[in-house]
C-alpha cells in the first residue's frame, strides 16, 4: 500500500474518527514509533546526554513506574506522523556549522530544516517560514509516578520553553536575548510546529506572524516569577489591549506594560499572544480602522515606525497582509452592541481594564456596570489553560483510564489537591469539593468496563484506591485506616456503592466507550472549577504553558475549530544526529496538488539534487520531469 504524502493538508481540520484518533494520538498509541527521514539520535547522545536512554525507540517518551510496581510507556514528547504512525521526524541543526546532506555534502546548518519546512507549508523559495519552537526534556524518560510532577517537568509534558523559527537558523524568544536568537538545541531538541488557519494561505499567515512576532519581541518584559505569574490576556478584548499599548507606547516610554510585572510576558505566554494577534488582526490600515476605530490611525503610524526602526526601511503595500480574521470566522463584532457580548474591542485604557478586573477578583461582577469582556477563548487560537486544565492534562498524558484504571485516575485528582490549593489560594475543602464528583464518575467509568464480569470488584477497587491516595495494605487489613484518607476514601466509593446495581444490569462498556462517557460526564465539573476564581492578587488562575501547543496538536486541550497545529519536526543538534543507511530499496510516494521533483527530493533526501534519481525511478510512469499527476505512485529510492 502506498504510504501518506509527507505534504500536509494544512487546510484539513476536523473528520477523524474515534478509530483515527486511537491510531495517530501518541498517547493512546500501543504500537512501535516511527522515526521519519535518515537521521537518528547517536548512541553515543542516547547514553550520555539523555541519561542512558535504552533504546533509540524510546527517544521521546516517558517510562513510568505505578504504586503497583507495573512500568508504562508514554509517548508524551512524540507526534502524530500520518498514515497511523506515531512518533518523530528528526532534523540536523548547527547553529556554527555546517550540517551534512545525505551524500555528505556540506550545507549551512539551517538548510535541512528550512527546506523541509518550506515543503510541509508549501513555500516559494521567497516566502516567509514561521513556525513554533517547542523545547523538551528527553533526558527526564523514566520514574515514578509520584515523581513525575514535581521533579520530572511531566506537569508541562517535559516541555519548558516555546519560542519561534523565522528561518534561516533565527529563533525568537521570550527573555529576548533567549538562546542568543539561535536553535541553541545542543541537549535541548526542539519540536517544531505550524499553525495555520483556515482558508488563508501559509504564506501570508507567515508574513503577518512575522510582522507581529518582531513587533511584540522588541523589548518584552520577562516576568520574574514566571512560574506563577498572573496571565492577563486571557480574552480577545484584553489582547488587542495589550497590542494597542505596546505600538502606542514605545520600548523607550515607560507604561503600565512595561512599569507592572504582573503583565510581564514568560515564553509561551508571549507566544500565545503572538499568535492571537497575528490570527486577529491582518496587518494593513483597513483592518486597523476595523478593529481599534478612533485609535487607529495612531496605531497604524506606530506600527510603521516600529517597522522601520526594526528593518531600516520604511513600510510598503508589498509588506501588507489581507486575509479573514479568525474573530470574524467565528462570529464576532467589531461594533459594541447594549447587552450583546461578543464585541472584540480593546480595552479604552488601564483603568477600564482595572475595574473589570478588580470586579472579576472580589466576586462582584454581579454588580458591576462596565464593559464586558469575551468568554476568555472566544476569538482566540486557544483558551487559556485553568488548574483544572492541569490536572486534566496529566492525567490524560500519564494516568489515564486507558493506561492505569480507574483507581489511579482518581488518586491522581487527590494527589494534585497541595499543588493546587496553593496555586489558587483556595483551602483543601474547596479543592474537593470541585475535585470529588470527577473522582466518583472516574470510578463509575471504571466499574461501567470491569464491574459486571468481577464480582469483586468493588472490594479490590475500594483498596485500591485507598492505596494509590496514600493508604497502607497493613491498614486494610487490620481495619485501622488513615482517617482523613478513609474519609476521602468514603466520600468517593459510597456514590459508586449505590450505583453499582444499576451498572451490573448494563452492557459493559469497552475503554473507548468509557473514556468517551467519562469525558462527557465530567465537563460540567470541569466547567465549574475553570470558573472558580482566584481572589487573592498573588494566586494564578489562568496559564498559557509552553505545553499548550503540544497539547493542542495531540488533541487533549481545545483549540479554535478554525485553527490547526501540527508537530512535524524536531530539531536536535548535528553533533548529537547519526544518518542511518540502510539496504538500498523504495519508499511509495503518492503525489498530490504542488508535488515537484525537486521538492520531492529536498523532502526525503535533504537537497534537490536527488530529483533525477527520483526520475530515472519512475521513467515508466512519467514521461518528462514535470509530468507529474495527482495520485500517481511515484518510488522514492531510499539512501
Amino acid at each position: 500500500m502506498p504510504t501518506n504524502t509527507p505534504h500536509d493538508d494544512l487546510s484539513s481540520w476536523n473528520g477523524k474518527t474515534d478509530e483515527d484518533v486511537l491510531k495517530t494520538n501518541p498517547l493512546k498509541f500501543q504500537g512501535e514509533p516511527t522515526f521519519e527521514g535518515i537521521h537518528r539520535i547517536t548512541t553515543e547522545a542516547l547514553n550520555d546526554i539523555y541519561d542512558n536512554i535504552t533504546t533509540h525507540n524510546e527517544f521521546g517518551s516517558t517510562n513510568v513506574t505505578l504504586a503497583n510496581g507495573q512500568i508504562i510507556n508514554v509517548k508524551d514528547m512524540m507526534y502524530d506522523l500520518g498514515d497511523g504512525k506515531v512518533g518523530m521526524h528528526i532534523i540536523p541543526v548547527n547553529d556554527n556549522a555546517n550540517v551534512l546532506d545525505n551524500t555528505g555534502e556540506p550545507l549551512a546548518g539551517y538548510q535541512l530544516m528550512d527546506d523541509f519546512l518550506r515543503e510541509k507549508m508549501r513555500l516559494n523559495s521567497d516566502d516567509p517560514i514561521y513556525a513554533l519552537v517547542a523545547y523538551i526534556h528527553p533526558e527526564l524518560h523514566s520514574g515514578e509516578l509520584t515523581s513525575l510532577a514535581e521533579d520530572m517537568l511531566k506537569t508541562e509534558m517535559g516541555n519548558t520553553h516555546l519560542g519561534a523559527y523565522f528561518g534561516k537558523g533565527v529563533t525568537s524568544n521570550s527573555p529576548e536575548e533567549y538562546h542568543n536568537r539561535q536553535w541553541s538545541v545542543e541537549g535541548y531538541p526542539a519540536n517544531v510546529q505550524i499553525l495555520s488557519l483556515q482558508d488563508v494561505p501559509q504564506a501570508t499567515l507567515n508574513k503577518n506572524a512575522r510582522l507581529v512576532d518582531a513587533v511584540l519581541n522588541n523589548g518584552v518584559v520577562f516576568p520574574g516569577d514566571y512560574k506563577n505569574d498572573k496571565f492577563r490576556t486571557i480574552d480577545l478584548n484584553t489582547l488587542l489591549f495589550f497590542y494597542k499599548e505596546w505600538l502606542l507606547k514605545s520600548p523607550e516610554n515607560n507604561n503600565v506594560l512595561r512599569e507592572d510585572e504582573s503583565w510581564g510576558t514568560y515564553c509561551a505566554e508571549h507566544k500565545t499572544i503572538v499568535a492571537n494577534v497575528m490570527l486577529n488582526l491582518p496587518h494593513n490600515e483597513e483592518s486597523f480602522k476595523e478593529v481599534f476605530a478612533d485609535d487607529a490611525d495612531a496605531l497604524w503610524a506606530a506600527f510603521k515606525k516600529d517597522f522601520k526602526r526594526h528593518t531600516g526601511r520604511s513600510f510598503k503595500s508589498s509588506d501588507e497582509t489581507y486575509f479573514e480574521p479568525l474573530w470574524k470566522k467565528e462570529g464576532l463584532s467589531a461594533t459594541e452592541l447594549p447587552n450583546v457580548r461578543n464585541c472584540i474591542r480593546a480595552w479604552k485604557n488601564i483603568q477600564e481594564y482595572n475595574a473589570y478586573d478588580q470586579a472579576r477578583h472580589a466576586g462582584s461582577l454581579d454588580s458591576y456596570t462596565g464593559f464586558t469582556p469575551l468568554t476568555p477563548g472566544a476569538g482566540m487560537a486557544w483558551a487559556p489553560e485553568t488548574t483544572a486544565d492541569l490536572v486534566k492534562n496529566f492525567a490524560d498524558a500519564y494516568t489515564s483510564l486507558r493506561n492505569v484504571g480507574g483507581a489511579m485516575c482518581a488518586a491522581t485528582v487527590a494527589g494534585f489537591m497541595p499543588q493546587v490549593s496553593d496555586r489558587m489560594g483556595i483551602t483543601p475543602d474547596d479543592y474537593f469539593k470541585l475535585g470529588i464528583p470527577v473522582m466518583v464518575k472516574t470510578m463509575l467509568a471504571d466499574a461501567k468496563m470491569n464491574a459486571v464480569s468481577d464480582i469483586n470488584w468493588l472490594q479490590t477497587k475500594t483498596a485500591t484506591l485507598y492505596i494509590a491516595m496514600g493508604g497502607k495494605a497493613e491498614d486494610i487489613a487490620s481495619g485501622n485506616f488513615d482517617p482523613k484518607i478513609k474519609g476521602l476514601l468514603d466520600a468517593v466509593m459510597s456514590p459508586v456503592e449505590q450505583a453499582l446495581p444499576q451498572i451490573i444490569t448494563e452492557t459493559p462498556l469497552n475503554i473507548d466507550q468509557a473514556e468517551r462517557w467519562l469525558d462527557s460526564a465530567i465537563e460540567v465539573d470541569l466547567k465549574m472549577a475553570r470558573k472558580r476564581a482566584v481572589s487573592a492578587p498573588d494566586k494564578t488562575q489562568f496559564y498559557s504553558p509552553p505545553a499548550v501547543t503540544h497539547r493542542i496538536a495531540l488533541g487533549i486541550h481545545k483549540a479554535s475549530q478554525y485553527i490547526n497545529i501540527r508537530t512535524v519536526a524536531t530539531a536536535v543538534h548535528s553533533e548529537e544526529v547519526t544518518t542511518q543507511v540502510g539496504e538500498v530499496g523504495y519508499t511509495e510516494h503518492v503525489v498530490v496538488r504542488g508535488d515537484t521533483l525537486f521538492g520531492l527530493s529536498r523532502y526525503y533526501y535533504g537537497n534537490a539534487s536527488g530529483w533525477d534519481r527520483i526520475y530515472q525511478a519512475n521513467q515508466d510512469i512519467l514521461s518528462s520531469p514535470n509530468a507529474l499527476e495527482i495520485g500517481q505512485v511515484l518510488r522514492i529510492p531510499q539512501v
